[in-house]
């Protein structure tokens, strides 16, 4: 946490997020306001273990997809130019059923979207 205050990095606890996007919005938009572009990566950790398993540190609780979804769009509809994003995390050989390899296609394709309409 200090190392984060020292950098000026904002933070939005996983339970702020639970039913919504709305605790982190700000946060994108006081980030947008101070940089000219925007590096977005999508740590598939992030999600609950029951949507994303295929991950090396599975989330406890984690932020549902659709908060994620919206978070996306909220950095395309709010921040500057957002030249490169990216996703880790995923780990196939742990995809037994092969769910997380579709919830992972859901946010690349999320991303991919978002960045064609803001081409």
């Amino acid at each position: 946490m200090r190392r984060a205050r020292e950098w000026s990095v904002g933070i939005v606890p996983d339970r702020a997020l639970q039913t919504g996007s709305d605790a982190a919005i700000d946060a994108i938009r006081a980030l947008s306001a101070r940089v000219d572009q925007i590096y977005l990566s999508v740590d598939l950790d992030v999600l609950p273990h029951a949507q994303m398993s295929a991950v090396s540190a599975p989330a406890g609780r984690g932020i549902p997809l659709h908060v994620v979804e919206n978070l996306i769009d909220a950095v395309f509809r709010y921040g500057p130019a957002v030249p490169v994003t990216d996703i880790v995390e995923f780990a196939p050989l742990l995809d037994a059923d092969g769910l997380s390899g579709r919830t992972a296609g859901i946010i690349a394709r999320r991303l991919l979207v978002n960045h064609d309409q803001t081409r």
